[in-house]
């Protein structure tokens, strides 16, 4: 049984989805090593998002995103240790006037586990969008007014440029996704209250964090090819590399 499933089965006289969220009292018990997943996302949540919290239909929103798989509970160490890297992450603000702007991210649970940066070009350079074929064109108005709905960013009038940053100098200790997703989670945040649209990272196939990521957050994937090139003197040197898992830095290509 999943968590949604017991969610769909609930009943009660107004939405099912906020009576299920406000009578906690009628949750099952968690057990010694795991914890009921609504209440897992509850504990999480509010720590994440403080007093902007709501415990009724943001929380139901978020349950009906979960993959189908995900269990009706959850080991409580995977609580335990999210709320550790969520209380662990501190930011620092790095900018000069004219220039680019970037704000390092950090998370520890007292010692480093991650880090990276959310870096706003935009003063020094942008992508501008120069125009759309003329059926996409056409429906832009009504893509934009359905945009939030389905988590999509605006299609910008053409000549203007992309509210877009870059999430860049990633570096996490022994490849764990559960922080960089709480690192992206948390730069994410901040480029909205910047008025940023998108925000643009780079991981390349085989990147053991991928997989999580992708599920983590709605994205469009562009892929691209890096080509490993050297001099004739050098084949031995390009072999010695050739198969290890690139980590491209968009924020600077």
């Amino acid at each position: 049984m999943t968590l949604s499933n017991a969610l769909m089965g609930y009943r009660s006289n107004v939405d099912p989805r906020v009576a299920f969220w406000r009578d906690e009292q009628s949750w099952p018990e968690d057990s010694p090593d795991h914890i009921f997943a609504a209440r897992a996302v509850r504990t999480v949540s509010r720590l994440r998002y403080g007093t902007d919290w709501s415990d009724d239909i943001p929380a139901s929103e978020m349950i009906f995103e979960l993959p189908a798989h995900y269990s009706t509970f959850t080991p409580i160490e995977e609580i335990r240790r999210a709320t550790t890297i969520l209380s662990g992450i501190s930011s620092t603000y790095i900018a000069r006037p004219g220039e680019s702007a970037a704000t390092l991210l950090t998370a520890s649970d007292g010692r480093l586990l991650g880090c990276l940066a959310l870096w706003d070009q935009r003063p020094v350079r942008q992508l501008v969008v120069a125009g759309y074929d003329r059926r996409l064109e056409r429906w832009r108005r009504l893509i934009n007014a359905a945009a939030p709905l389905f988590g999509w960013p605006n299609l910008p009038p053409a000549g203007s440029a992309l509210a877009q940053a870059y999430l860049s100098h990633v570096a996490i200790d022994e490849d764990d996704p559960q922080v960089l997703v709480a690192l992206i989670d948390e730069a994410r945040g901040l480029a909205r209250t910047r008025g940023l649209a998108l925000v643009l990272i780079g991981l390349g196939d085989g990147n053991p964090m991928l997989p999580k990521v992708t599920r983590a957050f709605r994205h469009r994937t562009y892929r691209s090819k890096l080509y490993l090139v050297s001099w004739p003197d050098g084949h031995a040197a390009a072999d010695r590399i050739s198969d290890r898992i690139p980590h491209p830095e968009v924020a600077i290509l």
